[in-house]
């Protein structure tokens, strides 16, 4: 496994498999697998999609900040791609920040392993493939 590379804005990434599928893209409806952890609680495991991948609409707000940005890309963070697993080291603030959320203390760093199982396509995935092919 490769090291973690951190952004400017705070959030660490790092591919542990790159997916070969189209790119995640900001209004795209997704499906992921993925399991949280508490960076501070020896690892402890709070949430994972277990059997039932997760759907939400990326970049638009639908999950906390870090996974946003974590699956679209940002600040040097490429998108990731369908079929991609990338863990994913989130900040307080970019969580669920001082108050916490359920099992997940306030200012809590979460980690995060996150497999992009389905992404909608967008017209630029589309004119990818077609350059691809002509050359």
């Amino acid at each position: 496994m490769g090291e973690l590379v951190k952004a400017p804005n705070g959030l660490q990434y790092v591919d542990l498999e790159v997916g070969t599928g189209p790119k995640a893209w900001k209004g795209a409806m997704i499906q992921c697998n993925y399991i949280g952890r508490l960076e501070n609680d020896k690892g402890r495991i709070f949430d994972q999609s277990k059997k039932k991948p997760l759907g939400f609409t990326v970049g638009v707000g639908e999950v906390i900040q870090g996974w946003d940005l974590g699956i679209c890309g940002c600040q040097g963070i490429p998108p990731m791609r369908e079929g991609g697993r990338r863990k994913l080291v989130i900040p307080p603030e970019m969580g669920y920040g001082k108050a916490g959320s359920g099992p997940i203390p306030g200012n809590s760093t979460l980690v995060f392993e996150v497999e992009l199982i389905d992404c909608e396509r967008n017209s630029e995935d589309e004119e990818e493939e077609e350059e691809e092919d002509d050359s």
